[in-house]
């Protein structure tokens, strides 16, 4: 696909284009005029740009400047193959790049979806004068913990192939591959920083059948909710030890999922999932995962700290994220616990976690009420800029 092709939007009032930032080139969508507030959003996996389509219409009809890339790995931006090249810092340090580098502003208002969101709870802590606002979807703050988070799953899921199966563990295998240094092979349960490859299975899985991998993480459930999920349905269970099944990945243990779309969801829409991740490949969003242990390392300095700028939280009431934290009251006292300035939580009813696709106009109602109470922050900035 040529570049030119690449930047075509298939949503109308949104442009395409590339930023040359921080060592790669992203491609990024925006929309509303070019000196409204700045608004920056950021999805997760396996999204892209795209997930943000109905945002980005509603942010630039009500006069915000709105702008949401493909994170680096994702889409029409580069991939580094280098698993290191995806741990927080380096996607942070894209984030505040593209923010002055292209779109010449020092402030925005952020919002993060998944590993968007996750992002989006460090640059506010890395950057708190530079993201003056943030609305967290999904998943609540993952900041420093006792033990590291590969330690914690290990503790609660076991490891390697008699360990039981859990697809954050299974996303940080890594083939088995000889090391350099002292021609130890080194197995596939060696996680992180201790891996000898780049790549693992996960990605292999995904790659052999995009379509079937999209329609199976978004169309869980009625509204794509995880909390539907009969587990019992499958060929080979979740939570059996991961050597089961000849060593089946995430795919063979969900249920298959009805053949007829969602309204959310139509043909045409997911057509475009599809195409992205049939031309770019899983790889650069599953490495992700494998910086668990590295961003506890190097979010170590933060341990204790608050974020201090306005919050609000928004959620589908059946994510799967709120039941991995024991209900969305136990989310609730995590976000407040790491926010001095927490608005309000929102929680959106039947939905799942792809909330800002699954319900748009009540997503829409929030965000722009968020932001349009703290535009203000902005104004200096765009005054200065007019």
């Amino acid at each position: 696909m040529t570049d030119a092709q690449l930047l075509i939007s298939p949503v109308p009032g949104v442009e395409l284009r590339f930023a040359h930032v921080n060592g790669v080139r992203l491609r990024y969508a925006s929309s509303g005029p070019t000196d409204g507030p700045l608004v920056l959003l950021v999805h997760g996996w396996p999204e892209l740009w795209f997930s943000w389509r109905h945002q980005l219409r509603a942010l630039g009809a009500a006069g915000f400047r709105a702008v949401a890339p493909d994170c680096r790995g994702y889409g029409g931006s580069d991939a580094p193959e280098r698993r290191e090249a995806y741990d927080c810092a380096t996607v942070c340090a894209d984030m505040v790049a593209l923010l002055r580098h292209e779109l010449l502003r020092e402030r925005a208002i952020l919002v993060g979806h998944d590993w968007g969101a996750i992002l989006g709870w460090q640059l506010c802590l890395l950057e708190p004068q530079r993201f003056v606002a943030y609305c967290g979807m999904s998943v609540p703050p993952m900041f420093h913990t006792p033990v590291s988070p590969m330690k914690g799953f290990a503790q609660r899921f076991g490891r390697g192939d008699d360990g039981v199966f859990f697809y954050i563990p299974y996303h940080n295998e890594t083939h088995a591959a000889r090391d350099a240094a002292s021609g130890a092979t080194v197995p596939a349960s060696a996680y992180g920083d201790e891996a000898a490859a780049d790549h693992g299975p996960a990605e292999d899985e995904y790659d052999g059948d995009v379509e079937g991998t999209l329609r199976r993480l978004y169309l869980l459930g009625a509204q794509s909710s995880v909390a539907a999920l009969r587990r019992t349905d499958a060929p080979v269970e979740e939570f059996q030890p991961r050597g089961a099944g000849g060593r089946a990945g995430w795919l063979p243990r969900l249920p298959a999922v009805p053949e007829d779309l969602p309204a959310w969801l139509p043909a045409r829409d997911l057509a475009y999932f599809v195409g992205e991740y049939a031309r770019r490949g899983f790889r650069g969003g599953v490495n992700y995962y494998r910086n668990f242990e590295r961003n506890w390392r190097l979010l170590a300095p933060l341990a204790g700290r608050q974020l201090e700028q306005p919050v609000m939280f928004l959620s589908g009431e059946e994510d799967m994220v709120l039941y991995s934290y024991g209900g969305k009251e136990n989310v609730r006292k995590v976000v407040e616990g790491n926010v001095a300035n927490l608005e309000r939580c929102v929680w959106l009813e039947d939905t799942g976690h792809w909330c800002q696709q699954e319900k748009p106009a009540e997503v829409n109602e929030a965000l722009l009420a968020f932001v349009q109470r703290h535009a203000p922050l902005l104004q200096a900035e765009r005054v200065a800029r007019l």
